[in-house]
């Protein structure tokens, strides 16, 4: 049985290194979108496990949507990626609230500090 990523790799005639290099692009991309171009935040979302498996199978579902547009399409390499991109691509506008939600603030960071100062009552001891 040939999987998912084989058909990818042979449709598409990429190595499984240049496609494993181009979904960890697509997916770096996307939590930095959604990360709010912060390179810390962006590692948290990057390194949560339930955000990537949200995303691969998301994209799992778009790849198998393109697989079934292959017979349909001219058969140039050129063309091939266009369409595969064109699959993927509306990744980048869905946003799994629930899950981003999930990770919580770092305690350490200048916003949670500066909230903390701004909005935490002065008491003065007698």
């Amino acid at each position: 049985m040939t999987t998912l990523k084989n058909q990818i790799l042979d449709t598409l005639q990429m190595s499984s290194e240049d496609y494993d290099l181009m979904i960890f692009l697509q997916f770096w991309n996307y939590c930095y979108k959604y990360a709010a171009k912060s390179p810390k935040k962006t590692q948290q979302f990057v390194a949560n496990a339930n955000i990537n498996k949200w995303y691969m199978k998301e994209l799992a579902s778009r790849e198998r949507t393109f697989l079934d547009m292959v017979p349909g399409l001219i058969k140039t390499k050129s063309d091939l990626n266009y369409h595969y991109k064109g699959c993927v691509a509306g990744i980048i506008n869905l946003f799994p609230k629930a899950l981003f939600e999930m990770i919580k603030e770092d305690p350490q960071s200048p916003e949670f500090t500066k909230d903390l100062i701004t909005n935490t009552p002065l008491v003065y001891a007698n």
